[in-house]
């Protein structure tokens, strides 16, 4: 199956999601992180696939794949399983992140109450 998805394409989201959650739930999560360290297939449904990897107890590939902070600060507390470069590379990413979004000038429609956070 990963051979029929290596092109990677928007169309296959649901075959590309479906090939990681037989692995992650068949018993084969070595496979599914495998696959994700790769970064051939990037249009599966993020979000249903880091619930997955949570449940298997992959929580950097779990952290990578949520989008909620309340998501993310639950696999952060997981940390000590986490190696440690992946963790503060997380980070650094959040951060950069955060200072496009700050240069491009998205602070400046805060709420007053909100300037000592910019």
């Amino acid at each position: 199956m990963l051979e029929a998805l290596k092109d990677n394409k928007p169309e296959h989201n649901y075959l590309q999601t479906k090939l990681l959650e037989i692995n992650l739930i068949g018993g084969a999560p070595q496979v599914a992180d495998a696959i994700m360290q790769q970064g051939t297939l990037t249009h599966y449904d993020k979000a249903h696939v880091a619930k997955l990897c949570e449940r298997a107890g992959m929580w950097q590939r779990a952290a990578e794949n949520f989008v909620e902070i309340s998501d993310i600060k639950r696999c952060f507390k997981n940390s000590h399983q986490m190696s440690q470069e992946f963790v503060v590379d997380f980070f650094w990413k959040a951060e950069q992140r955060l200072k496009y979004f700050s240069v491009e000038g998205y602070d400046e429609s805060w709420p007053p109450e909100h300037a000592s956070l910019r």
